[in-house]
C-alpha cells in the first residue's frame, strides 16, 4: 500500500547581492570600429549614424548604440562641456562631440590595447540549502517550489540560520567559484573588488545582513509504503532528505502521522466507514482511495449511496470519477429516479436495488464490454502508530454478471423512460434512453417507444412533440431508433381507426422523409376505394412522392378494379396528375378501352380499330415500365384480363366475318392469314408454359405474365426476346388499322412471322 506523490517542503535561505568587479578586455569589433571612427575620420562634423549608414552601409545601429553607451560607461569616451543630447541617442550626435583619453589614443593602435572597467556590478542571489549545506548563487529560482495537484504535503520546520554560511568569506568563496564556472555570465576573468547587499551595504557584519536575509520553498516528491506488519518505508527523490527522514525516528513518525493525519481529514466528511460483513467476498489486500486507477475504458459507475456522508465532498474528488459518462447513485438518500447532467456526466438516484453484492460495495466500476471492478471503502488499523484511516477492499467479482445483478433495475429502468415519454419530459427520456443504451438494452427502449407512441390518444400532438424534440436531439442513435420503429408503432396505433381516419391523421403527422413515409404507408393495412386512393395519393405528392410511379398500395391495381366495374368512357381525367408519366399511361390506356368498347357496341369497327393501333403500343409500354413494380402483378395482369376478353371475343369474331369476305388470293387475306398462324403458334408455346392459366387469356397477358414469371429460365427468355416485337405486330395487324399492303410486303411479313 503506497502513498504516491507525498509533497515535503522545506526552506531555502537567501541573500540578494551585488558582485562588484572589475574586467579588462580586448574590445570587440563594435567598439573598435567606433573608437576608430572617432579618432581618424576626416569630417568630424558627421554624426557617428550618418557614417554607419553611408560609409559602411550599416542600417541596423543597435549593436552600435550599446557598444557606445558602453565606451562612455567605461570613461573611455567622453562628452565634450555643454553637449546636450536629450531627446537623442549618443549616436545622433556629430563626432566632434566625443572626447577620446590621450592614454587610449597613443595606445589604440598597438596590440596591448585593451578596454577597462573597474565599476561593474552583477546582481545575483546568494542561496544557502540547510538540508544539502550546500550553497548555490542565481538569478532565477530554478527548483521547483510547489507541486502540481498533490493532496499530501508535509513541511520541515526550519532551524536557525547558520551564520557561518553567510560570512563574507564563505559568500566571496561561492562567488569565486561561480565566476570561474560561468565565465559566458560576468565575462572573462573578472576581478571581483567587493560583493555587497541589493542597498550596497557590506556584508561583513552578520547584524547588516539578517534581516535581509530571505526564505523560499523548495518542493521535493516523496512516497510511503505501507506493509502488512505496520511498519513502513520513506522514499524521497532528493537523497539528503531521504536520508534525513530514516535516521530520524521522531521525523520520521511526525511524517506519517501528518500526512494519515491530512489523508482522515480530506474523506472524514465523504465516506462512513465499513466494516467487512462477509470476507470471503472480498480479497485480504488493501490499498487507498487515492490508489484507485480508473481505466480509459471504465465508463460506469455505482455507488452506494448508504456509504456516502457528502455527495458535495465526493464530487470533489475528479480522480474517481475520470472517463465515467454515468454514475448510478443506488440506495439513494435522496429522491429516487432523480436525473441530472453535469459536467459531462449523467448522474441517476434510485432507490434500493435488491443485491447483497451491491449493498456491501462502495463503488463498482463498469468496463465498456461490463467487466465489472468493485471496492469497498473501510479503515485499516496501525497498531504501530495508533491511529486508523481509509482504505478499499477490492471484491471478487469473477463469476458475477452485472445484467444478473441489475435484472431488477433494468425492468424498473424501462419503466422510468416510458413514464417520463409519456409525461412529455423528453429532455429526461433521453438520458434514460442513453442508460439503456449504455446497457445494450436498446430492445427495451424501442418497446417503450412503440408503446408510447401506439396507445396514444392524441397521436398527432404527441408524436409530433416528440418529433420535434427528436429532430434537435444530438442523440444519432435514438434518432435512429424513433425512425426505424415509427413505420410498426404507427401502424399499431391506426390500425384502431378506419381508413378513412388513417388517412387524415398520417397527413397530419410530421414526418418529411421520403423512406420513413413510404415505410409508413407499407405497415399500415388499408383497402381503399378510388377515392381514397386519391386521397392517399394528393398526400404523397405534398411530400414529393408519386405514388402511381411507386404502385404504393396497390394503386394501380385499385385504379383497374373501379374501371373494370365502371366501363366508361372517359372514366378518367389524364390532366388530373399531371406529373405522373405512370397515372397518365395508365388512363389514357384505359380510356381507350373504354371507347374501343363502345365503337364495338356501335359496330364502328374501323374506328375500333384505329384506336387499337395505338393502345397496343400504350398497352405493351405500362405492361414493360409497371409491372416489374407490382407486387400483385398476377391480380394486375387477371383484371386487365377480364377486361379485354369480351372485347377481344367481339373483335376477333369481327375479324373472321371480315376477312372471310376477302379473296384468298388477295395480299390483305394472306397478311392476315400469317399473322394468326404466328399468333396461333405461339399462344400454344405460352400454353405449355402456363397450364394453369385460363387459354383464353389474351395473349399479349400470356406473354408478359411468362415474361416476369419465368425470368430464370434461358429458353423462355430467348422466347420472349425472339417474339416480343414480333407479337405486336401481329396484333396490330389483326385487329389494327386496315391498310392496302403493296406486294413487297407480304414476302417480309412471311419472313418476320414465318416462326416463332
Amino acid at each position: 500500500m503506497i502513498f504516491d506523490r507525498v509533497e515535503i517542503l522545506y526552506e531555502k535561505f537567501f541573500l540578494a547581492i551585488k558582485i562588484k568587479f572589475s574586467e579588462t578586455r580586448k574590445p570587440t569589433f563594435v567598439e573598435f570600429l567606433i573608437l576608430s571612427i572617432l579618432l581618424e575620420y576626416k569630417d568630424d562634423r558627421k554624426t557617428l549614424k550618418e557614417i554607419l549608414e553611408v560609409d559602411f552601409n550599416i542600417k541596423n545601429q543597435i549593436l552600435f548604440e550599446k557598444a557606445l553607451r558602453d565606451l562612455i560607461s567605461f570613461q573611455i569616451i567622453k562628452f565634450k562641456e555643454l553637449t546636450l543630447s536629450v531627446g537623442e541617442s549618443n549616436i545622433s550626435l556629430s563626432i566632434n562631440n566625443f572626447i577620446i583619453k590621450d592614454d587610449i589614443r597613443k595606445s589604440f593602435n598597438s596590440e596591448s590595447f585593451v578596454i577597462s572597467n573597474s565599476n561593474k556590478l552583477y546582481d545575483i542571489k546568494y542561496f544557502f540549502d540547510p538540508i544539502t549545506k550546500e550553497p548555490e548563487l542565481t538569478k532565477e529560482i530554478n527548483w521547483v517550489r510547489k507541486l502540481p495537484k498533490v493532496k499530501l504535503s508535509y513541511k520541515l520546520k526550519q532551524n536557525l540560520i547558520n551564520k557561518s554560511f553567510f560570512s563574507k568569506e564563505k559568500i566571496y568563496e561561492t562567488v569565486i567559484s561561480f565566476i570561474k564556472n560561468n565565465n559566458d555570465v560576468i565575462g572573462n576573468n573578472p576581478n571581483v573588488l567587493d560583493i555587497l547587499t541589493m542597498e550596497q551595504q557590506d556584508i561583513s557584519s552578520f547584524g547588516n545582513i539578517e534581516k535581509l536575509i530571505k526564505k523560499e520553498n523548495i518542493a521535493c516528491e516523496s512516497s510511503v509504503e505501507f506493509y502488512t506488519d505496520g511498519s513502513f518505508k520513506i522514499r524521497v527523490n532528493n537523497n539528503d532528505l531521504e536520508i534525513m527522514f530514516n535516521s530520524d525516528k521522531e521525523l520520521k513518525y511526525e511524517f506519517i502521522k501528518t500526512i494519515l493525519k491530512q489523508y482522515n481529514q480530506s474523506l472524514d466528511n465523504v465516506f462512513m466507514l465499513n466494516d467487512i460483513n462477509n470476507k470471503n467476498n472480498f480479497y485480504k489486500e488493501v490499498d487507498l482511495l487515492s490508489n484507485i486507477n480508473v481505466n480509459s475504458n471504465w465508463n460506469l459507475l455505482l455507488v452506494n449511496d448508504q456509504h456516502i456522508l457528502s455527495h458535495e465532498d465526493l464530487l470533489k474528488n475528479n480522480d474517481l470519477f475520470k472517463n465515467m459518462e454515468y454514475i448510478i447513485f443506488y440506495n439513494s438518500k435522496r429522491n429516487s429516479n432523480d436525473v441530472i447532467r453535469k459536467n459531462n456526466k449523467i448522474f441517476y438516484y434510485v432507490g434500493a436495488l435488491n443485491s447483497d453484492f451491491l449493498k456491501e460495495t462502495t463503488f463498482t466500476y463498469l468496463s465498456n464490454e461490463d467487466k465489472i471492478k468493485s471496492f469497498l471503502v473501510s479503515k485499516i488499523y496501525l497498531d504501530k502508530l495508533e491511529t486508523s484511516f481509509p482504505v478499499t477492499y477490492l471484491a471478487k467479482v469473477k463469476e458475477l454478471n452485472i445484467h444478473n445483478v441489475l435484472e431488477n433495475y433494468f425492468i424498473e429502468l424501462e419503466n422510468i423512460f416510458y413514464n417520463n415519454l409519456i409525461s412529455q419530459d423528453y429532455l429526461i427520456s433521453e438520458l434514460y434512453f442513453k442508460l439503456l443504451d449504455r446497457f445494450g438494452l436498446i430492445d427495451k427502449a424501442k418497446n417503450s417507444i412503440i408503446k408510447f407512441i401506439s396507445e396514444s390518444n392524441n397521436l398527432v400532438d404527441d408524436f409530433n412533440s416528440f418529433k420535434s424534440y427528436i429532430k434537435k436531439s444530438k442523440n444519432i442513435e435514438l434518432q435512429r431508433i424513433v425512425k426505424d420503429i415509427t413505420p410498426k408503432a404507427l401502424a399499431i396505433c391506426l390500425s384502431k381507426h378506419d381508413d378513412d381516419k388513417k388517412l387524415s391523421l398520417i397527413s397530419k403527422i410530421d414526418i418529411n422523409s421520403k423512406t420513413s413515409i413510404l415505410k409508413i404507408i407499407e405497415s399500415i393495412e388499408m383497402k381503399l376505394d378510388i377515392n381514397l386512393t386519391y386521397k392517399l395519393i394528393d398526400y404523397l405528392f405534398t411530400k414529393g412522392i408519386d405514388g402511381w410511379e411507386l404502385n404504393i398500395n396497390d394503386c394501380l391495381n385499385i385504379l383497374l378494379n373501379y374501371f373494370k366495374n365502371n366501363l366508361r368512357e372517359n372514366n378518367f381525367d389524364e390532366n388530373k396528375y399531371k406529373n405522373s408519366e405512370s397515372y397518365i399511361s395508365h388512363s389514357r390506356t384505359l380510356n381507350m378501352i373504354a371507347t374501343m368498347i363502345k365503337y364495338l357496341y356501335k359496330e364502328n369497327f374501323a374506328l375500333a380499330e384505329d384506336i387499337y393501333y395505338e393502345f397496343i403500343d400504350n398497352f405493351y409500354n405500362i405492361l414493360n415500365n409497371y409491372l416489374v413494380i407490382n407486387k400483385k402483378y398476377i391480380d394486375y395482369l387477371e383484371v386487365f384480363a377480364e377486361i379485354l376478353k369480351e372485347f377481344y371475343k367481339d373483335m376477333f369474331n369481327y375479324q373472321v366475318s371480315y376477312f372471310s369476305t376477302l379473296d384468298k388470293n388477295q395480299i390483305k387475306y394472306k397478311i392476315f392469314y400469317i399473322a394468326a398462324n404466328y399468333i396461333g403458334k405461339l399462344e400454344k408455346k405460352l400454353n405449355d408454359h402456363l397450364k394453369t392459366w385460363d387459354e383464353s387469356t389474351p395473349v399479349e397477358i400470356k406473354f408478359f405474365l411468362l415474361k416476369l414469371k419465368d425470368k430464370e429460365s434461358l429458353e423462355t427468355q430467348q422466347l420472349i426476346i425472339n417474339n416480343e416485337s414480333k407479337l405486336k405486330k401481329a396484333l396490330k395487324i389483326i385487329f389494327g388499322t386496315k391498310f392496302d399492303y403493296k406486294p413487297s410486303i407480304l414476302s417480309e411479313i412471311r419472313k418476320e412471322l414465318g416462326e416463332v
